[in-house]
């Protein structure tokens, strides 16, 4: 069985805030988990790098990637700047949003597209790997 070298917790970035890669680096998974929470970030464990704004979350093409694929660890100021542009956004992109979060409630429900690094690895088994990522708030 081949194990690899390649770091499976991504930071997603939102609204351009980034965290020091060092505990990372370091292989601190525990430790760096909860710095991006700190920081108002969110978590994927998809190797493509993408980062959140409030103008891409409402973006349906972007938002769908967003149910699958990321842990929401959204702060509560970035939370009151989306829920304050939903007045904002027309009747249909509000109701593709709604149904993809009712067709996906939980990030990685179904398995990741196929990447050449985590050809050997499942997404459930990579999640449990992350310690108390079940006990950090959400928004969904």
């Amino acid at each position: 069985m081949f194990i690899s070298h390649r770091h499976y917790l991504n930071e997603v970035p939102v609204e351009g805030k980034k965290n020091l890669r060092f505990l990372r680096r370091l292989g601190f998974w525990d430790r760096y988990h909860l710095q991006i929470i700190r920081t108002g970030n969110c978590i994927s464990l998809l190797t493509t790098p993408f980062a959140i704004t409030e103008e891409s979350f409402w973006n349906i093409n972007h938002f769908e990637d967003l149910a699958k694929y990321v842990f929401w660890t959204f702060n509560k100021s970035f939370l009151l700047k989306i829920i304050g542009r939903v007045e904002g956004q027309r009747l249909p992109v509000l109701v593709c949003c709604r149904d993809l979060l009712v067709e996906y409630p939980v990030a990685y429900r179904e398995q990741p597209p196929a990447d050449a690094d985590r050809s050997s690895c499942s997404a459930t088994e990579k999640v449990a790997e992350i310690p108390t990522l079940e006990a950090t708030p959400t928004l969904r």
